[in-house]
């Protein structure tokens, strides 16, 4: 998948989807997420929310997770 310097959550998902060769019409009525959406996710056409990305992704038994980083350690502050 991608790297921290050219991350896209649509290019990822749209990978992820082409992967799982599952139709969009059953991954949309087993997510809840709208075909439509899905479909302009695939062809580049929109950028998913975080909360469709993940309804989508534990449909197919992914975790979407978010992981911070602390920014403290690139300006040389001392983390409490």
């Amino acid at each position: 998948m991608g790297n921290k310097e050219s991350f896209s959550l649509a290019d990822e998902m749209a990978e992820i989807l082409n992967k799982e060769e599952r139709s969009v019409e059953k991954i949309s009525k087993i997510s809840g997420v709208s075909a439509s959406t899905i479909r302009g996710w695939v062809n580049d056409k929109k950028t998913p929310t975080l909360n469709n990305a993940q309804w989508v992704l534990s449909a197919l038994g992914y975790r979407l997770t978010l992981e911070k980083e602390s920014i403290l350690k690139e300006s040389g502050e001392k983390e409490k």
